[in-house]
């Protein structure tokens, strides 16, 4: 392994030495010529410029391992500009002189966006709470609940709106989805709050009102 050092430092762009690139695997696999001048640079060969390459030839963001078999016969694995001329080394004298490397690829995993919040959030709950009280209500009271329903539903998104907007930037995605998750959550806490305070205190409001009313009919 020693001589194969001495001889990847006589390595120079114009050295006959090639790199046959294989990728893939079954109907998918390809095997790729690459000279040496491709992956020369700064005055020696570029790991990075590999891979480049393979990326180029991969059509897609992946993240890449390089492994060849050395003189020995064992699977090496390059991950440096010294580690691929040490291998340009130990066959630039071969007939034919050819490096073959396997490029192994794999796929990254784009993150997903974390989900919105449903706009029809509050006009639902908001509706079903009206809902539940109808039992409770005459026609009138019903009657008033269904206007002030529209207009409570409206309020509530509007609150929605400017709590997304004030929310301060997350610093990480996995931050950002945890954020999101407790801003939609507390929202929806505080619109069935709001909700049930204000359909509450509408019921409240309207029984007095019957109440005086039927007071002054026993009067007169």
């Amino acid at each position: 392994m020693s001589s194969s050092s001495s001889r990847s430092s006589e390595l120079s762009e114009s050295s006959k030495v090639v790199l046959k690139l294989s990728l893939g695997e079954g109907d998918k696999a390809q095997v790729r010529r690459i000279t040496l001048s491709r992956l020369w640079e700064n005055g020696k060969v570029s790991y990075n410029r590999l891979i480049s390459i393979v990326r180029e030839y991969s059509l897609e963001e992946v993240e890449v391992t390089i492994t060849y078999v050395d003189e020995d016969g064992d699977v090496i694995t390059i991950s440096t500009d010294d580690e691929l001329a040490d291998a340009f080394g130990q066959f630039v004298e071969s007939q034919p002189p050819v490096l073959r490397v396997k490029g192994h690829v794999k796929e990254v995993k784009k993150e997903k966006a974390a989900p919105k919040a449903s706009s029809s959030f509050p006009r639902e709950r908001i509706a079903r709470t009206a809902r539940s009280e109808r039992g409770r209500t005459g026609p009138q009271i019903h009657a008033l609940l269904e206007s002030f329903v529209s207009i409570l539903a409206t309020a509530v998104l509007a609150l929605q709106e400017k709590v997304s907007h004030t929310s301060p930037p997350s610093t990480t995605s996995t931050t950002s989805t945890t954020t999101t998750t407790t801003t939609t959550t507390q929202q929806q806490q505080d619109a069935e709050r709001l909700a049930r305070n204000a359909l509450h205190t509408a019921l409240h409001n309207t029984k007095n009102k019957q109440q005086v009313f039927v007071h002054g009919r026993h009067t007169c």
